[in-house]
């Protein structure tokens, strides 16, 4: 069905005034489209900040674990260099998951602003809407399954073009 708003003319009126908005079933569509639209970002908008709480409370329990440990570390510093290794290896490996949890958090917060602004949901490559399902399971998602899986592929491609050059 269309979206037609039509008018009607009010009965008496000879100059115009007081001309009144119909409500045809074209109208009533409309407006729960709307609605169903409004309640999914209400949905999508608690996933994303529940997400967000959960990556930050995530993030401060491994700062505090990584000051705890470095103290640690202070304390038994008497280890070898094999000890050493392995300590710095750990680290490392922390670093980097806090890194990857905090791009995450910044995908987030991208994604709430997005739902703010009213373009969210909105595939940055070809403007379409991007499938509510996609959007309950990546909630950060920037574009629509078949945009991703074709910049996937280019990804690949480039990769292998770098291998071959190597």
């Amino acid at each position: 069905m269309t979206n037609v708003t039509t008018y009607r003319k009010p009965q008496g009126r000879k100059n115009g005034v007081g001309w009144t908005k119909s409500v045809t079933p074209d109208n009533m569509e409309n407006a729960e489209g709307q609605e169903e639209r409004k309640r999914q970002n209400e949905v999508l908008h608690s996933i994303l900040l529940g997400k967000r709480q959960e990556i930050l409370r995530e993030l401060q329990d491994n700062v505090g674990q990584s000051l705890n440990e470095c103290h640690q570390r202070h304390l038994d510093s008497v280890g070898d260099v094999g000890d050493q290794a392995l300590m710095n290896r750990e680290r490392d490996r922390n670093i980097i998951v806090m890194e990857m949890r905090n791009r995450t958090r910044q995908f987030l917060d991208e994604a709430l602003t997005c739902l703010r602004e009213g373009t969210y949901g909105i595939c940055a490559e070809c403007g379409i809407d991007i499938n509510h399902k996609r959007l309950q399971a990546i909630p950060f998602a920037k574009l629509c399954v078949a945009c991703q899986s074709r910049a996937e592929l280019l990804e690949q491609i480039e990769r292998a073009e770098e291998r071959e050059d190597r």
